[in-house]
């Protein structure tokens, strides 16, 4: 049996899935969870919460098909598979896809004219006007009828927080944002069989239950349809409740409504793993037949250097560093590690390390460099130093900017910020939930706005704070490694975080090469005592400090880092 404080915390994972404010609530409840469990695979309950948060993600990435990387409102609305509309608050429809056309019959005046009833348009009005008011609901799903039409019509709503220009709730709108309404016909297939079936673990039985209730029938009205007793029916329920991870018949219907919906969705069109014009950025074709992106700063006919990026800041730089590194004759060779940006993803998303440190001889082919200097920045420095212990001869040195060290102790972890704490205890002792927590994390931040994601990650750090909010050169530099992350989803994110926040002696030990800390003197991630502690057990890693500098000194203490990455290059010619 599920402990009682498991089900909540598997109510919490399904409320953030469909609702992205609800993701603090979430991580809330997952913290105090670990807390209660670490060392021990999350505890009581495990396999229930790893299923739920698959399921919940799945769910989750089917909602937001077709909609990646859209700016306009407009093209979201055309692109979809099924009828569909593009709405202000107050309902009047802004524009509409051929197929919405098609089965209203006619260009609607008001979205919810769609259906037929006075009662079903009540219905459709009130959802419309909740999802599109910012509050508590993100999405809704109703079922209602056409005359045209000879099954129920699955509807669903959803908020749009990103608009083109003209295009948003500034387009004649005074009722709220607009809103993306889409509608299919309630045509239960094999397919959907299927998916409850796989997913769900539901039985035949079961799965007709669900059927009938997805149209709208009771309890009485289901058991009458399968010719059963009511009592048979209300056990049958009862079983799919705990199934699904669901305490009600509401519950339990928009679950089965949303499914129902998304199984008839056509898949969106996957991206194209290119640069589009006018992007920067190279490939590079390794032997495998991956793709590994870079792109090139400074003098691109300078001496080559590599920076290996981190987890989540990307490898922009300020433009007065951009010029000094021009000045000097330095072409600094931006790489995007596996799984980020524009590079193909590794195999094994948590083998990110290793695939980086495979590919990097070829990179240095590529650039006709016998031997490469390495600028890291925060989680890369592992990767640089992967790389080095892997290509012997062919690293000729590491500068680590802000960089983190092996964590051998969990009391290290204790220390950490709050958000930063849980997610790097759940990347030692739950890795199966790091996909699960990003995604909803990413998609909070793309309803709440870029400052909701100054606020929340770096909170814990005062000065980057403070810059972040002071400075828009910085905060677009921060923005932009976010995007670069989640350019090619969170498996590159992910397995960093699996192998960062364990012990990784064994690659700064193999590097074969100098290895220099610069940090920052304000960092809480990784203090400067914990580096000069680093220092004295590797003989060949030395330290020195940016007195009032984070996570963000090359952006914030330019210069300081411009001395010494020049000291660097010089020293490793």
């Amino acid at each position: 049996m599920i402990p009682p404080h498991v089900l909540e915390l598997i109510d919490s994972v399904y409320s953030a899935a469909l609702a992205p404010q609800e993701f603090d609530a979430f991580m809330a409840a997952w913290g105090r969870h670990l807390e209660s469990h670490a060392g021990d695979g999350a505890g009581a309950g495990a396999e229930a919460i790893i299923a739920h948060l698959e399921r919940a993600r799945e769910i989750m990435a089917h909602v937001r098909a077709g909609q990646d990387g859209l700016s306009r409102a407009r093209d979201l609305v055309d692109r979809q598979g099924h009828p569909a509309w593009l709405a202000a608050g107050d309902g009047r429809v802004l524009h509409a896809n051929a197929a919405g056309d098609a089965l209203a019959g006619r260009r609607l005046g008001r979205v919810w004219e769609v259906v037929d009833s006075a009662a079903a348009q009540r219905s459709l009005a009130d959802a419309v006007r909740r999802v599109a008011g910012g509050g508590e609901t993100e999405s809704d799903f109703l079922t209602g009828m056409l005359d045209s039409a000879p099954r129920p019509v699955l509807l669903a709503i959803s908020a749009l927080h990103e608009s083109g220009p003209g295009e948003g709730p500034g387009e004649g709108s005074r009722e709220g944002p607009a809103v993306l309404v889409r509608a299919s016909l309630a045509s239960w297939s094999d397919h959907m069989d299927g998916i409850l079936a796989r997913s769900f673990g539901l039985t035949a039985a079961e799965t007709d239950i669900c059927r009938l209730m997805s149209e709208g029938k009771t309890i009485n009205e289901t058991a009458s349809a399968r010719r059963r007793s009511i009592e048979t029916v209300r056990a049958q329920v009862k079983s799919i409740y705990a199934k699904f991870g669901v305490v009600s018949q509401s519950e339990l219907a928009r679950l089965v409504t949303n499914l129902l919906l998304l199984s008839l969705d056509q898949p969106a069109a996957a991206r194209g793993l290119a640069p589009a014009d006018g992007d920067p950025r190279r490939l590079l074709r390794l032997p495998d037949g991956r793709r590994l992106a870079y792109r090139l700063r400074g003098d691109p006919r300078g001496r080559p250097f590599v920076f290996v990026h981190g987890m989540l800041l990307g490898h922009g730089i300020r433009r007065d560093l951009d010029r000094a590194l021009a000045e000097r004759g330095h072409c600094m060779v931006c790489v995007e590690r596996p799984g980020y940006g524009l590079s193909d993803p590794p195999a094994d998303w948590q083998r990110g390390v290793e695939d980086f440190a495979g590919s990097f001889s070829h990179l240095a082919d590529h650039l006709d460099a016998p031997s490469l200097a390495v600028v890291s920045h925060t989680s890369g420095v592992l990767s640089a130093c992967a790389a080095a212990a892997a290509n012997p001869g062919r690293v000729a040195g590491i500068l680590a900017l802000a960089a983190g060290v092996p964590i051998t102790r969990r009391a290290m972890i204790r220390r950490y910020p709050e958000r930063i704490r849980i997610v790097a205890m759940t990347a030692r002792h739950a890795p199966w939930a790091l996909r699960f927590m990003f995604s909803t994390g990413a998609r909070l931040f793309d309803r709440q706005g870029d400052e909701q994601m100054v606020r929340k990650n770096y909170e814990g750090s005062p000065v980057d704070h403070a810059a972040l909010v002071a400075d828009r050169e910085v905060f677009d530099l921060v923005r932009a490694g976010h995007a670069l992350t989640a350019e090619r989803g969170y498996d590159g994110f992910c397995g960093d975080a699996v192998r960062i926040w364990g012990d990784w002696s064994d690659h700064l030990a193999g590097t074969g090469c100098p290895v220099t800390y610069l940090q920052g003197g304000a960092d809480p991630i990784c203090p400067a005592g914990w580096a000069r502690d680093l220092a004295a057990r590797h003989g060949h890693l030395r330290v020195a400090t940016v007195a009032g500098a984070g996570q963000l000194l090359h952006h914030t203490h330019w210069r300081d880092v411009l001395a010494a990455l020049t000291d660097f290059l010089d020293a490793t010619a």
